[in-house]
């Protein structure tokens, strides 16, 4: 038997922090560039240690299932690992072979190959899930990643509370709860989303760009009260924008993004903000 590397976190642990980035910043703990900073070191965080790391800084709410990573008495696997190496050659005499064959019941699970999210068919794939396995297409919103699909549902409890969902191109999990200040936040229908036009729109999105080198890009669809480039920073208060996409793309210079916001259909745009960077600068 092959043993895991006991300080790995196991998959629930990264879904329970990536979640917990994603509530913090639905209520504007984080803004768009810290949300996606933290959610890139919690995805190759190597030790739960980094997963508390990112997660230092935010007020979780008591029940989050990501206060069990930063409780006081928490400890990693790599810690219990020091404390048996402390107690010597008596302990590991009485465990000897017993180790190759102990199966840790609540150790890591494989982390799967990633999967490439930023294509037509892997996309229609994330949103056929949903359907499939939810029974439903109506979202607060749905965040498109290189490597993932992130869903915000809403509850059926109300008080702006939803569920966080997960598909990585292998399997859709849960990862739990969230609450927003909007009491009963908006929702686009996943059905009603041109994937065709809307990858015909990152390809505008990418033309507007100036500088050269790898592009990034942040896909949203967002049924209007999600933190969005609409309603964020000019009305916080307001009950939200109308269901819409929002494009983010960028490349590694300094300044170089662009933003274009469409309607669902991606036939209508809302909002169209070119790169302003100047790639003299770049000499």
């Amino acid at each position: 038997m092959v043993l895991g590397r006991r300080g790995r976190p196991s998959r629930r642990q990264r879904s329970q922090a990536l979640d917990a980035l994603s509530a913090a910043h639905a209520d504007g703990q984080l803004d768009r560039a810290e949300h996606e900073g933290l959610m890139t070191e919690v995805m190759v965080a190597e030790d739960v240690d980094d997963l508390r790391a990112a997660l230092a800084d935010l007020q979780l709410p008591s029940d989050h299932p990501a206060q069990r990573l930063l409780a006081p008495g928490a400890r990693t696997r790599r810690a219990l690992d020091r404390v048996l190496m402390g107690a010597g050659t008596i302990l590991l005499l009485l465990i000897g072979a017993a180790l190759f064959v102990t199966v840790v019941e609540d150790g890591p699970d494989p982390w799967p190959e990633p999967v490439a999210m930023m294509e037509e068919p892997a996309v229609d794939r994330a949103f056929s899930e949903i359907r499939e396995e939810l029974g439903t297409t109506e979202v607060i919103a749905a965040d498109i990643r290189e490597s993932r699909v992130d869903f915000q549902l809403p509850d059926d409890t109300g008080a702006g509370r939803y569920t966080s969902w997960h598909w990585d191109g292998h399997e859709l999990r849960e990862s739990g709860p969230g609450a927003m200040d909007v009491a009963r936040p908006k929702v686009a229908d996943l059905e009603d989303v041109d994937l065709t036009r809307l990858f015909a729109n990152l390809g505008r999105a990418v033309r507007m760009l100036k500088g050269q080198g790898e592009v990034s890009t942040d896909i949203t669809i967002n049924g209007g009260s999600w933190p969005s480039v609409l309603n964020i920073e000019d009305h916080p208060d307001t009950p939200g924008s109308p269901p819409h996409v929002e494009i983010v793309v960028r490349t590694a210079n300094s300044g170089d993004s662009a933003t274009l916001v469409t309607d669902l259909s991606g036939r209508e745009v809302l909002l169209r903000s070119p790169s302003l960077h100047d790639p003299d600068l770049d000499e």
